[in-house]
């Protein structure tokens, strides 16, 4: 199969039909402009730059349709597209571009400063711009150069398609290579989960250089519409009020600062079918309060850029913990994905039996699993574990009924008087504190228990709370011995570029203290 012929396949069905739009520009393509496009910059990618199936592009820009279009027009012809996420530094950035040159490098002319720094140091052979406006620019040139030819081969399965960089919490951000078939295993995993219909109209909240792509383009195969906008709280429920969307997907920090704008303004939400969210644990306050603000089904995912959909807490679950039966499974994330199994290792990466309490490292499997990272065989290696089956480095249990429960990473264990404390645990603790907005638990030495847990915490607008409220919150709800001996408040939490919490900087800000 090919990811991009399944989009312009309704080219004919919904030719009419809106198919992007970006908000609040109002630029927009329907289906059968958005075709016609595609064909013309991958013919033109061919014809006049020698780009052939098996090369990749770069592509450096926020959220606009040329992107998606880039996607699709690479797809179309076998060409993959590496995302570089613009939060990165230059050095970062050509770090990455020099273990892997593409043959071509797609920008923003908002990056033209990074993009001449990058071109002293990456051998590239061709650097294309697009325009704000959409008007002349060399991307325009190629599409207008290319003819809208639909008689090639699209099948191109096992072709890469898409590079994602992981988040680079450990300092290395490598790139997750997925195919076309890898890229629709995750696509069926998610249109169970949401149970996506032709009706829907999808706003992509997260940035294209991330997987959350993948799930606009999942709406686009549909026949859905997707409206895409540059994240901030009141621009996105605009987009919700203005274009009537249905369904979204977004991170925790998100959906916290959507919920405080709702505080001070009525927004109208009611077109709201569904919310996908995931990414950082989440507390149950939060999933309850965003599932009343919003009216609508929630699903949480937990999925890793090498595996997009590992599990799904379901949207049943969501409303029988709103209505007091197991609430608990809030603090879970979940069973497995339609198309993904997933086991527990333990420390001899022996296979924890199922039904089992014991916690172990999360392995899964899946048609939606990464093929490795690009040109790292080593560190593909390091992840994988037996048969096709990618390491997570999350420590999980399972409880009895099948859920997930994550309580830790492996490498962010704390050990303090010869026991173990999981980060994640102390965190979701620290989260039922009604004034809590995020919280990262890190260790610290202590020359008495070996280490200390020491817990940053940021807090919602105009809330205020002590070190020892957000202790006694802890042992309220675990092992006292797990509450956090130091706590620093900051008004804001640091976070990588790909938007989760950045523990190392953390770890330098407690060594520092």
């Amino acid at each position: 199969m090919n990811v991009a012929s399944l989009v312009l396949r309704h080219a004919v069905t919904r030719g009419s039909n809106e198919a992007l739009r970006e908000f609040p520009s109002g630029r927009r393509r329907t289906f059968a402009e958005l075709a016609d496009r595609v064909m013309r910059l991958g013919e033109g990618l061919a014809q006049v730059c020698g780009i052939k199936p098996g090369d990749s592009v770069a592509v450096l820009s926020r959220n606009r349709i040329e992107y998606m279009e880039t996607y699709l027009g690479c797809g179309l012809r076998g060409i993959s597209v590496q995302a570089m996420n613009w939060r990165l530094s230059v050095p970062e950035l050509a770090h990455i571009l020099k273990a892997s040159p593409p043959r071509a490098f797609f920008y923003d002319p908002e990056f033209t400063d990074e993009v001449t720094r990058l071109q002293a140091e990456v051998d590239c052979e061709t650097w294309i711009h697009w325009d704000r406006a959409g008007g002349p620019s060399p991307f325009e040139d190629v599409v207008a150069r290319g003819q809208s030819v639909d008689d090639i081969d699209h099948e191109r399965g096992s072709d890469p398609f898409i590079v994602v960089y992981t988040g680079g919490t450990s300092g290395i951000s490598k790139g997750a290579v997925h195919t076309h078939d890898t890229a629709l295993g995750a696509m069926a995993n998610n249109t169970v989960g949401e149970g996506i219909t032709s009706d829907d109209k999808f706003l992509l909240m997260g940035q294209m250089f991330h997987s959350p792509v993948l799930l606009a383009i999942n709406y686009l195969t549909h026949g859905c519409p997707v409206v895409m906008i540059n994240f901030k709280a009141e621009l996105a429920l605009q987009a919700i009020e203005d274009e009537r969307i249905t369904a979204s997907m977004g991170i925790p920090t998100m959906f916290q600062n959507m919920l405080s704008e709702m505080r001070s303004r009525t927004w109208n939400v009611d077109s709201l079918r569904h919310i996908q969210y995931g990414g950082s644990p989440t507390a149950q306050s939060v999933a309850l309060e965003l599932m009343e603000a919003l009216g609508c089904s929630l699903l949480q995912c937990y999925g890793r850029t090498e595996e997009l959909a590992i599990t799904f807490l379901s949207p049943e679950d969501h409303v029988q913990a709103a209505a007091g039966v197991n609430p608990h499974r809030l603090e879970s994330c979940g069973r497995e994905a339609w198309l993904t199994k997933v086991r527990l290792i333990d420390p001899n990466h022996t296979v924890i039996p199922r039904g089992s309490s014991e916690a172990g490292e999360i392995i899964a499997k899946s048609p939606g699993s990464m093929v490795g990272y690009l040109g790292r065989p080593d560190l593909t290696s390091e992840a994988t574990w037996g048969d096709g089956w990618l390491r997570t480095g999350d420590i999980g249990r399972f409880d009895s009924d099948g859920y997930l429960y994550i309580v830790g990473r492996a490498n962010d264990m704390i050990i303090s008087g010869g026991e173990n404390i999981y980060a994640a645990q102390v965190e979701l603790a620290i989260q039922r504190h009604p004034a809590v907005l995020e919280t990262a638990v890190v260790g610290v030495p202590d020359e008495l228990w070996g280490e200390s847990v020491m817990a940053f915490v940021a807090l919602k607008p105009g809330e205020t709370a002590t070190d020892d409220e957000i202790a006694q919150t802890v042992s309220a709800h675990l092992g006292s011995y797990q509450k956090p001996k130091y706590v620093r408040f900051l008004d804001e939490l640091p976070k990588t570029s790909a938007g989760k919490i950045a523990k190392p900087l953390l770890r330098q800000m407690a060594d520092s203290d």
